[in-house]
């Protein structure tokens, strides 16, 4: 039976005894700890997330540990829903709490992107409803991120089929827009990248397919946008083509920014015939 375990390393490199987060009780209850995700809040406690299954259906798992110490699990997806851990994120928040936003479905209705806040008493406050799967999309969500403001707000894009889509949920857990943020051509499905400073501003980029000509030398760009803390969305921005030699190019998930709002995105490149790979660092400033 699988077990999901920890150990704790200290500043100075001292390692803890192995302990036991969670583990399955039966064949029917299996814990998928290859899906595991973890944040550090402010005060030093650590958030996990992970999945697993039991009576048929997927669920995602919270636990908060404490030095060596890890509350029971949670289950965070509604009762009777799937819970798709692949597609689930957790971010510290202000005041030692964090934030979390998972994708969960019931039998072959539409999926539904959904949020909880968790506060400093590990309070997990109720399922937030942030968007259906709309049809044009096949009513599927893929990819899904997170960032979290030193004001507890959230930021959350997400792959809804051939768009885009970012809100902003409160401290208070007001869900505003779900805008679309690429232009009229496709993103890859697993290809978006979110970055939110301490003071709110958010950038999110993904990789587009073509249209493209077959004369031209690349299948494939990276574009972005920015939002502001207020939730001013910028221009769509072309920030990379393949480079020469290469026909294909995507962001690896790697994005971070600086204090001044530069943002730093590493991708990744091919060529046509899958013969070359390349990384490479772009700036966005």
């Amino acid at each position: 039976h699988p077990y999901v375990r920890g150990i704790r390393v200290s500043a100075a490199g001292a390692k803890s005894a192995t302990f036991t987060i969670a583990h399955s009780t039966g064949t029917s209850d299996a814990v998928a700890a290859y899906y595991m995700r973890a944040a550090v809040a402010t005060n030093g406690t650590v958030g996990l997330i992970f999945g697993g299954s039991k009576n048929g259906l997927d669920y995602v798992s919270y636990s908060r540990i404490t030095n060596t110490k890890a509350t029971k699990p949670v289950q965070l997806n509604p009762a009777g829903s799937d819970g798709y851990e692949e597609f689930a994120r957790i971010q510290a928040a202000p005041a030692g709490g964090f934030r979390v936003v998972f994708v969960a479905a019931v039998g072959s209705a539409a999926e539904r992107l959904y949020t909880r806040a968790i506060d400093s008493r590990n309070k997990i406050g109720n399922p937030l409803l942030v968007t259906t799967a709309s049809p044009q999309g096949g009513n599927y969500i893929g990819t899904v991120c997170l960032g979290v403001d030193k004001n507890g707000q959230a930021s959350i894009a997400w792959i809804d089929g051939s768009q885009v889509r970012f809100a902003r949920v409160t401290k208070k857990g007001k869900v505003a827009g779900a805008a679309q943020l690429n232009g009229s051509v496709a993103p890859a499905e697993e290809s978006v990248s979110l970055v939110t400073t301490p003071a709110g501003a958010t950038s999110v980029v993904w990789t587009t397919y073509g249209p493209i000509p077959a004369s031209a030398s690349h299948d494939a760009f990276v574009e972005g946008r920015r939002i502001s803390a207020t939730g001013t969305v910028g221009a769509l921005t072309r920030l990379a083509d393949a480079p020469t030699g290469y026909g294909w190019l995507t962001t690896s998930g790697e994005v971070s920014a600086s204090s001044d709002g530069t943002v730093t995105l590493v991708l990744n490149a091919y060529s046509r015939e899958a013969t070359r790979h390349g990384s490479f660092l772009v700036r966005w400033k």
